[in-house]
């Protein structure tokens, strides 16, 4: 998958479809991709963080974290 190589847009286009854009909702592959995204510059993948953040509930959030350590590790 181009989002895992490194294609910033790829990886804020991800976030956008998993905030429900013709899937259903999963809020934590939206910020996995948003965190993603952000740490390689993208500034959209920022706001749209800001956004969501106060969306997610408590699971969410520990998935979401869990989520992205697992990615960090797996392609650094």
């Amino acid at each position: 998958m181009v989002a895992n190589q490194g294609l910033v847009a790829a990886q804020y286009n991800l976030g956008l479809i998993a905030t429900g854009g013709g899937v259903p909702e999963n809020y934590a592959g939206a910020y996995l991709w948003w965190i993603v995204a952000k740490a390689y510059g993208n500034e959209q993948a920022a706001t749209k963080l800001n956004v969501l953040k106060p969306s997610m509930g408590e699971r969410d959030i520990v998935e979401s974290q869990r989520l992205v350590s697992d990615w960090w590790e797996q392609h650094r």
